[in-house]
Parts: C-alpha cells; sequence; structure tokens
C-alpha cells in the first residue's frame, strides 16, 4: 500500500497486478496503444559524440512497445542502436518509466540525459504524469534536474 493505496502496474499484456502482491482482483489499465504504424517522431537533438563532432539524434515514441526511443543518425544516413526508456501504463494517464536503457558503446556522452529530458517532456505534452521507479531517472536524473 501506498499512502492508503493500492499502486497497480500494467504488464506487457496491458493487465494490472497488484504491486504489493498479495490478494486482489487484476483491473484492466487503460491503454496508451495505437496501430501498429503509429510511431511518433518527436524530433532531434545534438549531442557532442567525440572531442571535435557532434551527432544527431532522433526521438520517438512507440506506444506499441511502450518505450520512448532515440538513435543517433550517422553521416551514411543509418541509425544507430536504440537507445531507450521502457515504461508501463497505470492506467487514469499514469505511467510508470521502469527502465532506461543505452548501450555500453554510447555511455558517457549524455545520451540517457537527453532521453530522460526529452521523455518527460514528451509526456507533459501527452498529459501523462510519471512514476519514475528506474533507478537512472529516480537516482540521477530526478536529484540533479528536479521538475
Amino acid at each position: 500500500e501506498d499512502g492508503g493505496h493500492k499502486r497497480m502496474r500494467a504488464t506487457r499484456n496491458g493487465s494490472a497486478a497488484n504491486r504489493a502482491g498479495s490478494g486482489g482482483t487484476a483491473k484492466k489499465a487503460t491503454r496508451l496503444a495505437a496501430p501498429q504504424e503509429m510511431r511518433l517522431k518527436l524530433g532531434t537533438w545534438t549531442s557532442a559524440a567525440g572531442r571535435d563532432k557532434e551527432a544527431e539524434w532522433e526521438l520517438s515514441h512507440d506506444p506499441n512497445a511502450r518505450r520512448f526511443e532515440s538513435r543517433e543518425r550517422r553521416a551514411d544516413g543509418s541509425l544507430g542502436p536504440a537507445c531507450y526508456i521502457e515504461y508501463s501504463e497505470l492506467g487514469w494517464g499514469v505511467i510508470d518509466m521502469f527502465e532506461t536503457f543505452v548501450p555500453e558503446e554510447l555511455r558517457g556522452r549524455g545520451v540517457a540525459e537527453e532521453l530522460a529530458r526529452a521523455s518527460l517532456n514528451a509526456c507533459r505534452k501527452l498529459g501523462l504524469r510519471v512514476v519514475p521507479s528506474c533507478s537512472y531517472l529516480n537516482e540521477r536524473f530526478l536529484s540533479r534536474h528536479p521538475a
């Protein structure tokens, strides 16, 4: 129980389970899902990729995969590996951002910070409330950048 209210966490199939783990019936969570082709491009951002060059990154939201994703656009036009923040839908316009992932070869370049900033801004624009259960968001990003 959390402040007198049981916290719910959506599972991959869209149902919700009692986070406290005792009793209670599962409730169906409100879905944010869209048609399969509905991958929302949220824009681009530029980061320092190395000492003397910058990299352009594309940010998107995939409601079917339940994640915000950023990929580096390479000089040849191809996209690099995905960096992402995954979330589950708790229902009623609330999501739980439970994992931030940046591939090892891209760490230390500020990618997680920019991804977190852009994802939280997108949630604000979409009218979503966020539960940041991811350790990176909770312990590092939000402590440096309080809302």
